[in-house]
């Protein structure tokens, strides 16, 4: 993943607003396809011992930006975070994975529910 996708996340948290957003949509655009193919990356090596992660798209997986602020206090209308849900199919098999990439604040979860 390129430096300057964490970059635009922190000006977003620095920025969260509509105008700045519109401004700055090329360089949001750069920076999810950046985490798309980052993602995909990651799918290929984890097909490896999870072949069916290997069957799922990257760019469904990455989760939207935008908030739903409709029950929230906080009215930021921009998560100041990239993530990505990658569920597992079978149906014995339901767990999943979450990718969750924000400066200084980057992991990854897994597990069965």
């Amino acid at each position: 993943m390129q430096s300057s996708t964490l970059q635009f996340l922190r000006n977003l948290e620095k920025n969260n607003n509509r105008d700045w957003f519109n401004e700055n949509k090329t360089l949001y655009q750069e920076a999810q396809q950046d985490v798309i193919s980052f993602v995909e990356k990651l799918m290929e090596e984890m097909a490896d011992f999870d072949e069916e992660i290997g069957k799922l798209e990257a760019k469904k997986s990455v989760f939207r930006i935008y908030r739903d602020t409709r029950f929230s206090k906080d009215k930021t209308p921009y998560k100041i975070n990239f993530g990505a849900g990658l569920s597992r199919k079978k149906p014995m098999l339901r767990g999943g994975y979450y990718i969750h990439l924000e400066p200084d604040n980057t992991f990854v979860g897994g597990g069965f529910w």
